[in-house]
């Protein structure tokens, strides 16, 4: 219902204002990134389909030309050497997103004090269980809340970009080798660049980087450049003006041409190739450090629900401790040609030791408790549906819960509304995150707590049972909608958003029909109801 939405509410505006539709030659078209042509695929057909419904006449194809001389990018990069004073000076690197709860505003360091697998060993699925220790006091946050992580590239990562740098022109006299590359302190200034600065294609864009005034290299391979994303189009479009190789300028060219889509879609995005890969398999592509700075993106957060946490509160002291929780499945995949991929970030926090610092904001997510939400509402009943990873908000906001239940200081009065929880997962010694804790969580009154029968997947040899099975069973079925109909409950789903969002909603729906009595048009009007109430939330990834 809301997949590309905003595209369908103009069409829909469009027609009412009286515009005619292309119709059959080239119909509405929906792009999602998630698919395996990404939206550049599904963009291109698209595009010949205008073109030729605007333009019958076919164009000649226009070869690409050469990089045209043009003035210096407005960027200049002064590169000095690591004898001077020590800098490390984010600038307006880190922006803050919207809705920060971190104290004063800005980026905070926490520190790792747990970091432990919570699958088993032999489990082809590695997820952790990581707990992180925020500084100072004044913390904020609630369950359903979000961390927003910077992750760092691996060293090995960092030494293959000092040795493409050792490959690249613009260096000062004398500083060769990618060591001595690496450890010199880039200064990143905006406006005129110097007459010594090497000149780029006209046709790019204004720069708007992201990027600290001065670090030194190594720091900018480590913590700041993306060396380990995965390239799109418009970097092989700046990347070809600077092979030397012909063939591999041709190469590189078809890449970044549309006929090419096909072309980067298998060489490029499905086998997950990254930027130092791109450089490394095209050694004759060198740009100048300017130019280099400005075609590799910079790193972007990760977000991560809470998995619960203690905030603490406002200590003039400062002696308050806060910590959160996360719950992190690593993404390792094998791709079509046997390469092997770990998630950034996922990958970076599985290696973290304890005492490790992870640079971090927390923002408000979509989710929270009704007595969280307005300080003298009466708590009401939770049905939270989170398989797999997605169970974790549902775990912060039941301990939460249970938190205010017991009347812990400083957090509420006693006084608890039930709770329901139907978990999902695949085996259940396996991955059956935090079962210990359900079980003490239903053995104790606080909270109203109660779990469903946990579903899994793959515990049966030919029969799979989801977390939408678990929720039409009886008894199960009952107690939803005694939760959300007969107590005015709220309805929060979690997890990934590869349909279970849609089949959960069918499921719940099936709930309001058959135990309810209504049928299907009153069973969406109900669910809308609960939505529109902000009584029904998901949040999917």
């Amino acid at each position: 219902e809301k997949f590309n939405a905003a595209a369908r509410r103009l069409r829909a505006r469009l027609n009412q204002l009286g515009a005619v539709p292309l119709g059959s030659v080239a119909p509405l078209t929906l792009a999602d990134e998630q698919a395996a042509e990404g939206v550049y695929g599904t963009f291109e057909a698209w595009a010949a389909q205008v073109l030729q419904a605007v333009c019958p006449q076919p164009m000649a194809a226009q070869p690409m030309a050469a990089a045209p001389a043009a003035p210096a990018l407005e960027l200049h990069v002064r590169l000095e050497s690591a004898a001077g004073p020590a800098l490390d000076d984010a600038g307006d690197y880190y922006v803050e997103p919207h809705g920060n709860l971190t104290p004063a505003g800005r980026l905070a360091t926490a520190t790792v004090t747990v970091n432990r697998r919570i699958t088993a060993e032999d489990w082809i699925q590695e997820t952790r269980h990581l707990e992180l220790a925020l500084p100072g006091a004044g913390w904020d946050f609630h369950g359903g809340d979000v961390a927003v992580i910077y992750p760092e590239n691996r060293d090995e990562a960092v030494e293959r970009f000092g040795a493409i740098l050792a490959q690249t022109a613009g260096f000062p006299e004398g500083v060769a080798g990618s060591a001595a590359r690496l450890d010199l302190v880039a200064r990143v200034e905006r406006g005129a660049a110097a007459a010594e600065q090497p000149a780029l294609p006209a046709a790019w864009p204004k720069p708007k980087l992201r990027l600290p005034r001065a670090a030194s290299l190594r720091m900018l391979g480590k913590r700041f450049l993306d060396l380990a994303g995965t390239p799109k189009r418009s970097f092989f479009e700046r990347l070809w003006p600077w092979a030397a190789n012909e063939d591999e300028r041709e190469k590189l060219q078809e890449l970044a041409s549309p006929e090419g889509y096909d072309l980067l879609l298998d060489y490029c995005l499905r086998e997950r190739r990254t930027y130092l890969d791109i450089f490394e398999e095209f050694p004759s592509a060198r740009p100048p450090l300017p130019a280099l700075l400005h075609i590799v993106p910079p790193i972007w957060p990760r977000e991560f629900s809470l998995a619960g946490g203690d905030p603490s509160p406002s200590d003039e002291a400062g002696t308050g401790t806060s910590s959160i929780h996360l719950c992190v499945g690593v993404v390792r995949k094998t791709t079509p040609y046997g390469r092997h991929h770990v998630g950034l970030c996922s990958g970076w926090l599985a290696g973290l030791a304890q005492g490790a610092p992870v640079r971090l904001w927390v923002r408000a997510g979509p989710m929270r408790l009704p007595e969280v939400l307005k300080a003298d509402a009466v708590p009401r009943p939770l049905v939270c549906v989170g398989p797999g990873t997605g169970v974790a908000p549902m775990r912060a906001l039941l301990r939460e819960r249970a938190r205010l239940a017991a009347g812990s200081p400083g957090t509420g009065g006693p006084g608890a509304a039930s709770s329901l929880l139907v978990f999902g997962c695949r085996k259940r010694d396996k991955d059956y995150y935090y079962e210990q804790e359900w079980r003490e969580m239903q053995e104790s009154t606080a909270g109203g707590f109660c779990l469903a029968p946990p579903a899994f997947s793959r515990e049966e040899q030919g029969r799979k049972v989801y977390v939408m099975q678990r929720i039409l069973e009886e008894g199960t079925r009952e107690k939803i909608w005694e939760l959300l109909q007969e107590r005015s409950g709220s309805l929060y789903i979690s997890g990934t958003s590869k349909g279970m969002p849609q089949d959960v909603a069918a499921a719940i729906k099936k709930v309001a029909m058959h135990v309810g009595g209504l049928d299907a048009a009153h069973a969406d009007q109900w669910l809308k109801a609960l939505e529109k109430g902000g009584r029904y939330m998901v949040e999917a990834w």
